[in-house]
């Protein structure tokens, strides 16, 4: 039925003879009634995902947007069976969506007809991979490189991209390194520090993101300790020609020193004191004394590559020179 019709019945007073009207019969009309049939309305359904794609968890808003005149109620249902909304208002939204949800809305005219738009909903799926690169390195020093271990698991047709994150507060802030690679070369680093990767996938122009497991990348400061002179902790100091102070390095957890005059080492050792008499070295004149202070004990008689070191404070001596005595 179409437009305006008009129905009525031609009556017979006998029953079918072979399928059709017996022509002995003697007929009658009823009276007519006349139907007007409105047109279909024209139900638009839209939704804010991105070409009806959505990420997991995603809260996604459908709205009915063409000006229909004269509806009065929006019944919003998900696969035809669970009602999400039903009521006055043209848009409604849910996030409990699965991939291939149909999201459909019954619309009611005034004149009681009713009219239908539906949308299939495409998940766009994504797994975070794991990478690897757990280690602990010294101040300044590059790390190893943060490598893929897993991939990320993503739709068929979806294409994935890469970013990376570092932090120094365990991610409670945390800076955006823009690397699309599923490896990365930090530089080097002179405090503790977290990375993670974020696993992006593109299907049908949603993103969606998951990230990986945190590394984290220790980064020893050295052992430390202090430079003092006679058991004094002291700047500088004068001292005679031919005194022979004994230098110790207090506190910290250094195991092997390099003893440096005028930033030249003079010796390598395994204790924390030194004396300059000890490798026949006068002071003389303006000597500036520190300590490069490693964690580990000498390997071999030298410096163990391994070993994180650390700078002492340093102590400036002026040595005066020997008094000029005539005995006469």
């Amino acid at each position: 039925l179409v437009g305006v019709d008009v129905i009525d019945v031609v009556v017979y007073d006998r029953p079918l003879l072979g399928g059709v009207i017996d022509p002995a019969a003697c007929p009658s009309t009823t009276n007519s009634i006349t139907l007007t049939i409105l047109p279909p309305a024209a139900v638009t359904l839209v939704s804010d995902a991105v070409n009806e794609t959505f990420c997991d968890g995603d809260n996604v808003v459908f709205t009915v947007t063409s000006p229909i005149v004269g509806v009065t109620n929006y019944r919003f249902l998900q696969n035809g069976i669970n009602t999400i909304q039903n009521g006055p208002s043209n848009t409604t939204s849910i996030s409990t969506l699965a991939d291939g949800d149909e999201i459909s809305v019954v619309i009611t005219l005034g004149s009681g007809c009713t009219a239908t738009a539906t949308l299939t909903m495409i998940e766009n799926p994504i797994t975070a991979g794991t990478i690897s690169g757990t280690q602990t390195i010294c101040s300044g020093d590059i790390p190893v490189q943060i490598t893929d271990l897993t991939s990320p698991t993503i739709a068929a047709t979806a294409t994935v991209t890469y970013q990376w994150h570092s932090s120094t507060d365990n991610f409670a802030t945390f800076n955006v390194i823009n690397v699309n690679s599923p490896n990365y070369q930090p530089p080097a680093l002179t405090q503790t520090t977290e990375f993670r990767r974020v696993d992006i996938a593109n299907l049908n122009g949603q993103t969606c993101s998951a990230t990986t497991n945190e590394i984290t990348i220790t980064v020893s400061p050295g052992p430390g300790g202090q430079l003092r002179m006679n058991g004094a902790a002291v700047v500088s100091d004068t001292i005679c020609d031919g005194d022979d102070p004994t230098f110790t390095v207090a506190g910290g957890t250094g195991q092997s020193f390099e003893w440096r005059i005028d930033g030249i080492v003079e010796a390598t050792t395994n204790t924390p004191t030194f004396n300059a008499s000890d490798i026949g070295y006068s002071l003389v004149g303006v000597d500036v004394i520190d300590v490069v202070v490693y964690d580990r004990p000498l390997l071999g008689g030298v410096i163990d590559p391994a070993a994180c070191p650390s700078t002492t404070n340093s102590i400036t001596l002026t040595i005066l020179p020997p008094a000029a005595v005539t005995l006469v």
